[in-house]
């Protein structure tokens, strides 16, 4: 019989919003929208080390998939680029949900690895959300390779399986792809250069 799936927050307690874990020596509490979802063990020192080796996802065995202050599952659509914004940062759009959303810029400066930036879905602007951050930056990346065909809707989510977190958060840099290529997040003015799973626990406050 196939596990039912359970979908919880993966971020660090936040009281605004009663959801999340809240790491306790030896014991961690699943929270969602004020209620207990959970409780688990666990051996970790800290909450950073919690997040960072992934810990909580051990905690919690029964949960299938993670979302990081945000589940957004929905529609996007990326272009091709259509100009340049200087000499080295191609630009075109994305769009999101539906024909009647505004489309976006992203750009992407070309280096050794292209350093992408791409806007958040509307109403979805969460840094800790590293997961849609990706997904999107990943089908930026297999448009403009020609790995999957520009301007055609196909469903994004936030949401992370259990045995993708290893994938989804690396301890390395730069970040591939999925096909064989590497690529950057823009952090502000600059590329990210900190393993996605550190960047995770450093945008929570760990």
């Amino acid at each position: 019989m196939a596990q039912q799936e359970i979908m919880a927050p993966g971020h660090a307690y936040l009281k605004s919003t009663g959801s999340g874990i809240a790491w306790e020596p030896g014991k961690a509490t699943l929270w969602w929208r004020g209620d207990v979802m959970a409780v688990g063990k666990h051996a970790t020192a800290s909450a950073r080390e919690f997040w960072e080796t992934l810990a909580f996802a051990q905690a919690f065995p029964q949960i299938t998939h993670w979302w990081f202050r945000s589940a957004w599952t929905h529609q996007a659509r990326v272009s091709l680029p259509v100009g340049m914004y200087d000499d080295v940062t191609p630009m075109g759009y994305i769009q999101f949900i539906d024909d009647q959303e505004p489309a976006n810029l992203w750009m992407m400066v070309e280096s050794d690895y292209p350093i992408i930036d791409i806007p958040f879905p509307p109403l979805e602007a969460q840094p800790v959300n590293i997961p849609l951050r990706l997904a999107l930056a990943r089908l930026l990346m297999a448009v403009v390779t020609d790995r999957f065909n520009p301007n055609v809707w196909c469903t994004v989510t936030s949401l992370v399986k259990t045995s993708d977190l290893e994938v989804t958060f690396p301890m390395t840099h730069p970040i591939p792809t999925g096909y064989g290529g590497f690529f950057q997040l823009n952090n502000g003015d600059d590329p990210l250069t900190t393993p996605l799973r550190k960047h995770l626990c450093n945008l929570m406050g760990l």
